[in-house]
């Protein structure tokens, strides 16, 4: 089954979706711990920054606004 398009995913999550926000975490949690490792240097670190990163994104969901995509975001 194709997954749905970041936009639309977005757009669920802004709606307050679960599983939308569910597939947006397991698409990008691996890339952008990646990523912010490359930054700190420390796993756990960089763990910690994406994990408070994807806790803000749904603590402030109704006001998402991403017009690229979460790794710009």
């Amino acid at each position: 089954m194709k997954q749905p398009g970041q936009r639309v995913l977005f757009e669920q999550v802004k709606q307050g979706n679960v599983k939308a926000f569910e597939t947006l975490f397991h698409l990008y949690y691996g890339y952008l711990c990646q990523y912010a490792q490359k930054l700190v240097d420390d796993r756990g670190t960089a763990e910690e920054i994406v994990q408070d990163f994807f806790v803000g994104l749904w603590e402030k969901k109704e006001d998402l606004n991403v017009e690229t995509s979460i790794k710009n975001y």
